[in-house]
């Protein structure tokens, strides 16, 4: 007979929140969007300040880092992480002049 599993009332889990540095939101907000607006906007929000109290720190950030491929982030432990960061082309398609492309349907069910 199998053993049962034991049950007991486990310790709720401690969640610790730290917001990030303005150099972690930057590097976040500039892999989601070019558009210097929206990532004050981000950052704004993770920082949880308001966009005009960070886009000064921005638009400096921003300048700073604008034509770098590698970042060097330093962590709350004073440790730094090496992040490489590879921007991926967008896929374009081309079709010929007097295509007809219905996008309405949608492909069979294999």
């Amino acid at each position: 007979m199998p053993a049962k599993a034991m049950t007991r009332d486990l310790k709720p889990l401690r969640v610790r929140k730290e917001p990030p540095t303005l150099e972690e939101a930057v590097f976040a907000a500039q892999g989601l969007t070019d558009d210097v607006d929206q990532q004050t906007d981000i950052v704004a929000g993770l920082m949880d300040l308001t966009p005009d109290e960070v886009r000064p720190r921005v638009a400096k950030e921003v300048a700073a880092s604008q034509n770098r491929s590698t970042t060097t982030v330093e962590t709350r432990a004073r440790t730094t992480r090496t992040v490489v960061v590879e921007k991926a082309r967008r896929f374009r398609v081309s079709i010929p002049p007097g295509t007809t492309v219905d996008l309405t349907r949608r492909a069979p069910a294999r």
